[in-house]
């Protein structure tokens, strides 16, 4: 029985291929992206997780590993409740890393 996922996030790349996130999220930084990106990977990964309670799977903990410059935008813990609140997701399931 799965009790806990981890969101990763990759890029297909049609010259590159297969981009890690080791590559992708300090060229996010850079660029200015990581905040959207960010976002994006939350509430999906949150959605993710409320879906399969739908299918009467047991609560998974999701673990979605955030930028620095996320945490320093000012605007993740209303964003998170947002997401929460989208999701249905309760904040019990939340590993942050």
């Amino acid at each position: 029985m799965v009790i806990g996922a981890e969101a990763l996030l990759l890029w297909d790349s049609p010259t590159l291929g297969v981009v890690s996130p080791a590559e992708l999220i300090p060229v996010a930084e850079l660029s200015g992206l990581i905040v959207s990106i960010g976002n994006w990977v939350l509430i999906n990964a949150y959605k993710e997780a409320a879906s399969w309670m739908e299918f009467d799977h047991p609560p998974v903990q999701v673990g979605v590993n955030l930028s620095a410059i996320q945490f320093l935008s000012g605007d993740l813990a209303r964003y998170v409740k947002n997401c929460l609140d989208q999701s249905g997701l309760t904040p019990g399931l939340l590993i942050w890393n």
